[in-house]
């Protein structure tokens, strides 16, 4: 409320410190104790903090004697990771446009070289700031075969179509309004917004969770060609 930035930054960096402290401990637990049956419950409890790759590797590594609840899902869960990786096949879906109607994602695949499966929500604050940087890309690219769909995990029909309109998201957009429940976030496995996919003509995913200039840099890398 005050305004103190250098009070601000010395709690950001004391919470980045324990966070830390927090992954190294749970990891060496983790390592240490991969006969317990209690391992597969934290990791799973913890599982959006983990890529497939790290999830995978602990997976493997434990010995637990018994099949539990969550070891299954853990199985469920990486095997829905892997399914939408990249190098995998996109999965279709269809959702609700503004305007009322219904667009697959199907129905986008292969008209251009590139399109962009961006998932966000108008009560996002990193997805807004996100938003201009997407735009401008868009607006360098489009012509040359880039294109965006947005997946907004709003609850609220009216507050979608603002920031739509607010931050100038001229491309495709669709939602169910079912908040984290959106059923294209789920079989993507989204566990957190901003987050993207980027799927070749091919209907192939070539890339995840490009942001900023990285984001740029792809394309251009794959456009320019």
């Amino acid at each position: 409320q005050n305004n103190d930035k250098a009070a601000m930054e010395k709690i950001g960096a004391a919470y980045e410190q324990m966070d830390k402290n927090q992954t190294n401990y749970r990891n060496l637990f983790l390592t240490k104790n991969n006969n317990s049956f209690v391992s597969p419950y934290i990791l799973y409890n913890n599982r959006y903090n983990y890529e497939l790759n790290e999830l995978e590797d602990f997976v493997n590594n434990f010995d637990v004697k018994e099949e539990n609840l969550y070891s299954q899902l853990l199985s469920e869960y990486i095997a829905k990771l892997q399914r939408v990786d990249v190098g995998q096949p996109y999965l279709d879906f269809t959702q609700g446009t503004p305007e009322g109607d219904m667009l697959s994602l199907s129905e986008l695949v292969g008209k251009s070289k590139l399109l962009l499966v961006d998932f966000w929500a108008s009560w996002c604050g990193p997805c807004r700031a996100e938003n201009p940087n997407v735009v401008s890309v868009y607006k360098d690219y489009h012509e040359k075969g880039f294109d965006v769909l947005g997946v907004s995990l709003d609850m609220e029909k009216a507050n979608w179509m603002k920031a739509i309109n607010s931050d100038g998201l001229i491309w495709h957009n669709v939602s169910d309004l079912k908040y984290w429940s959106n059923e294209a976030a789920k079989d993507y496995a989204i566990s957190s917004i901003p987050s993207n996919v980027l799927i070749d003509e091919n209907g192939i995913i070539i890339a995840k969770n490009l942001r900023g200039e990285d984001l740029r840099n792809k394309v251009e890398e794959i456009l320019n060609k």
